[in-house]
């Protein structure tokens, strides 16, 4: 895409979309306003029903969940929605859950969304991406794919779990698998990096992107000292189910890792068979869905920008939007 028509296309967006997409221009893509008009968008993007909506359900919930009121679906929503730290109506809502980051479900539940948000200075929020940093590093840099045990190793598991995939017990941990998952993908990608921990990310975003990982069926973990096993499907892990195709290209955009990668390659080239004759981008709709009591980060279920969907133009405002900003990223 050339210069001229990334400006044409900016300025259409800007011209015919929503106050959350002219939002998101401006402070993402740096759009030329002034000091008023700036204000303005911002009074409009708080004035929106979905951005009043979205940081009603924060707090009024659990943290882990499907439903909208569940706190990992709300605050990706607002992140969604280009509200940060700063922002008083999100800071009222946040700062609790910073505060209390692992006193009552694990930290990957929240602090991977806090970070995106921008409080990724908080004491408790920092401490937890530093220590899943090193800890994912050092799974990464062995690159071993052999990740489940033989049919011989698993004959020792109970009844329930016989002749089911189950990863060797080395990946396991209390606090979370130490395999790479969606969540760290996230929070990898929304870390204000500086050149060590952007190094160790990129070996964690290789190890992941490599088509042994990208192809594995997902499976389950074994705690041996209790003798169980936990949940840990495939949509768990950082692999790009078709259902996210567009969140997760937004997130490995970032990393050269990954944009090297078949899948990545792969997945960008199936948005660009979506460009029209005019230049811009019109999705299918599955892969832009907004569906109630959905998760966002499991099933890509929360992908809409505040566009009315009764209208004609929706798909092709907020593919093209999209589309731009999978490729800002890539620049990055």
């Amino acid at each position: 895409m050339n210069a001229d028509t990334k400006t044409a296309l900016l300025e259409w967006l800007l011209a015919s979309a929503g106050p959350i997409i002219r939002w998101r221009l401006v402070t993402d893509f740096a759009l030329p306003v002034s000091k008023k008009e700036l204000a303005k968008l911002r009074t409009a993007l708080l004035a929106t029903d979905e951005v009043k909506r979205w940081l009603d359900n924060l707090g009024s919930g659990s943290i882990h969940g499907s439903k909208d009121t569940d706190a990992e679906n709300a605050m990706a929503k607002l992140v969604e929605f280009g509200l940060r730290a700063g922002v008083p109506e999100l800071d009222d809502k946040m700062l609790p859950y910073a505060d209390k980051v692992g006193q009552y479900q694990p930290s990957w539940l929240s602090a991977p969304f806090l970070i995106a948000a921008g409080y990724a200075t908080h004491k408790v929020v920092r401490k937890w991406f530093l220590g899943r940093l090193d800890a994912l590093y050092e799974v990464a840099c062995k690159r071993d794919y052999d990740l489940y045990l033989s049919p011989e190793r698993a004959g020792d598991l109970p009844k329930a779990w016989q002749g089911k995939m189950i990863y060797k017990p080395r990946y396991f941990s209390e606090e979370l698998g130490l395999l790479p998952t969606c969540y760290d993908l996230y929070a990898l990608a929304h870390w204000p990096h500086t050149p060590e921990t952007r190094k160790k990310a990129e070996v964690i975003v290789s190890f992941v992107s490599r088509p042994e990982f990208q192809t594995t069926p997902g499976g389950y973990f074994w705690d041996q000292a209790k003798n169980r096993c936990y949940a840990a499907g495939r949509a768990w892990l950082a692999c790009c189910e078709p259902q996210r195709v567009v969140l997760f290209l937004e997130l490995a955009a970032r990393f050269g890792s990954a944009r090297k990668s078949a899948w990545f390659k792969e997945a960008l080239s199936q948005l660009e068979r979506h460009r029209t004759d005019a230049g811009t981008y019109c999705f299918p709709s599955d892969l832009l869905k907004e569906t109630k009591n959905s998760y966002y980060i499991y099933q890509g279920a929360h992908m809409g920008l505040g566009e009315n969907r009764r209208k004609r133009d929706w798909r092709e405002l907020e593919s093209t939007f999209r589309m731009l900003n999978i490729k800002r990223l890539m620049e990055l």
